[in-house]
């Protein structure tokens, strides 16, 4: 009976809303760290097509996601 309880709570739709709405924002922060990875370490351009495409991906999510959740 209690295992079911703290299943019922690892699994609230509250905090998976909550995570899904900094959904886009997680994605666009991996973009920025590659920029920071091709600025400070190794110049490619693999990482900035990378870069570009996690920005966008994050960006596109994020807006598409916080109109559906609310």
């Amino acid at each position: 009976m209690q295992a079911n309880r703290n299943f019922r709570n690892f699994l609230n739709l509250s905090d998976m809303n909550a995570f899904l709405k900094n959904l886009g924002l997680i994605i666009f922060l991996i973009g920025v760290i590659f920029l920071c990875i091709y600025y400070f370490g190794t110049p490619a351009n693999g990482l900035l097509v990378t870069s570009l495409v996690l920005e966008f991906v994050g960006i596109i999510t994020y807006i598409i996601i916080n109109k559906r959740i609310d």
